[in-house]
């Protein structure tokens, strides 16, 4: 009866770590393992806040090339 106990609580313990780390979102990658637990929606967001990202990033090598231009 002891050992049911037991694995009941390690049991309720190990669902409420599984929730929790569904809820918070988990990405991890250690070399060719790699786990996503995210919502799509927070895999999408990533996405486009990458995307936006590197827009920028040509848009400053864009004026940094037109600076160079326009000394020369």
């Amino acid at each position: 009866m002891e050992i049911s106990g037991f694995l009941a609580a390690m049991l309720i313990v190990g669902y409420g770590i599984y929730r929790l780390v569904l809820v918070r979102g988990f990405k991890s990658k250690c070399g060719w393992l790699d786990i996503d637990l995210r919502s799509s929606e927070t895999r999408q967001k990533e996405l486009q806040l990458n995307h936006e990202l590197e827009l920028a990033r040509l848009e400053v090598e864009k004026l940094k090339y037109g600076a160079v231009v326009l000394e020369g």
